[in-house]
């Protein structure tokens, strides 16, 4: 009896270990010393939060500044074929492909932080609720929306202004990466995305 009541004490340590290893948080990426590099700036962001929903995977993001936390919400639509076979466009370009949704408080600072990255004279931004891209898909295979690493370019317009950037996830370092196309997007990317 003994022995059976022993085993099961080192089984229930066993469990709670790997549960508290498992619910650890990853690392919050820190944007601060974030620089451009040969002209071009990405902003990596860490993957706090996934769920599936209305056949998108969700993905809560997170960065950190200086006090602040910045936040969003980029959902990436399920079951997207590869974007090239054999090096052929096959499924280029994905209607409602990703959305950019708000947090609140949180996305506004991701927003001025950008625009303070990009060199703009803009403050006291506020992000819209929620846009819907068409975006570019640049995968060669299908996706592996666990560990693969899908890259995508995104289109933003609207009668008045354009602007392209690329989002690339990299699911197995649980990581999404809003990359510079050209540097010349960056007032009409922030004009875009705000209210």
């Amino acid at each position: 009896m003994k022995i059976i009541i022993s085993l099961l004490i080192i089984s229930l340590i066993f469990l709670a270990c790997n549960a508290s290893n498992s619910s650890k948080s990853r690392a919050i990426v820190d944007i601060d010393n974030i620089e451009e590099n040969e002209g071009f700036l990405d902003i990596p962001m860490t993957i706090v939060k996934q769920s599936n929903q209305n056949g998108y995977l969700q993905n809560t993001v997170r960065a950190l500044s200086k006090s602040d936390t910045l936040e969003l919400m980029i959902s990436l639509k399920e079951e997207i074929p590869p974007g090239f076979v054999n090096g052929v466009p096959k499924n280029l370009f994905v209607q409602d492909g990703i959305i950019f949704e708000s947090t609140g408080t949180k996305s506004n600072n991701f927003l001025n932080l950008l625009a303070m990255k990009y060199g703009l004279n803009q403050s006291n931004l506020q992000i819209k609720n929620k846009q819907i891209f068409t975006c570019a898909n640049l995968t060669q295979n299908p996706i592996d929306y666990k560990t693969g690493s899908p890259k995508f370019k995104i289109f933003l317009e609207d009668e008045a202004d354009n602007a392209e950037l690329f989002v690339n996830f990299y699911f197995k370092n649980a990581t999404i990466s809003l990359s510079e196309k050209d540097p010349d997007y960056r007032r009409s990317l922030i004009n875009l995305m705000k209210k």
